[in-house]
């Protein structure tokens, strides 16, 4: 199979997918443009610039072969496990996102547990070996796994700065879409 029919292939099932509305496999300006975003995103850090950031995921997917931006009105991914964690130099996780059945569950076992946001968990009594930092980590995309051709498939969610750029160049600025990039090579 060319590496044509191979794309078509992997758009057609991602349009297949309920909620996406628009499927974008970048070209070198677009991946250029992010890829410069997301090194500005990565240099103000988190939580005003107090927090460095480092978004594995956008790396890993800007490294594949191919990187294709989904665009849609619902929540796509797979598993939420390790997306966003606060993380020392060892690893040791501080804290990190939890979808609102995972903080259910947190606060029924316990009711004063302690929350940066709606949906980012901090754990208390956590022994800390160095200053904390954020880590938006890689998460896998089982959607395409099917497809002839393609290996090495991840995914990751890109800053504000690449989702306001993506969006706009889709003509999606207006609605309240998110965006999320899928990266893969060629087998």
């Amino acid at each position: 199979m060319s590496r044509e029919e191979i794309l078509s292939k992997v758009r057609e099932k991602l349009q297949s997918i309920s909620g996406v509305v628009e499927v974008l496999i970048m070209d070198e300006n677009v991946r250029s443009e992010v890829f410069r975003l997301e090194t500005i995103a990565d240099s103000n850090g988190a939580c005003g610039g107090l927090l460095e950031c480092t978004n594995n995921g956008v790396w890993a997917s800007l490294k594949r072969d191919i990187t294709v931006v989904l665009i849609g009105d619902q929540h796509l991914l797979l598993s939420d496990e390790g997306l966003v964690v606060m993380v020392d130099d060892s690893g040791t996780i501080v804290g990190e996102y939890v979808t609102p059945l995972r903080k259910e569950q947190i606060l029924r076992k316990n009711p004063d547990a302690s929350f940066l946001s709606d949906d980012f968990v901090i754990y208390d009594g956590v022994k800390l070996t160095s200053e904390v930092h954020f880590e938006i980590n890689e998460v896998g995309f089982d959607y395409i796994d099917d497809i002839a051709g393609i290996k090495n498939i991840t995914s990751g969610s890109i800053s504000t700065l690449s989702d306001d750029y993506l969006r706009d160049i889709t003509k999606h600025s207006d609605k309240k879409y998110w965006t999320h990039l899928v990266g893969f090579d060629f087998a």
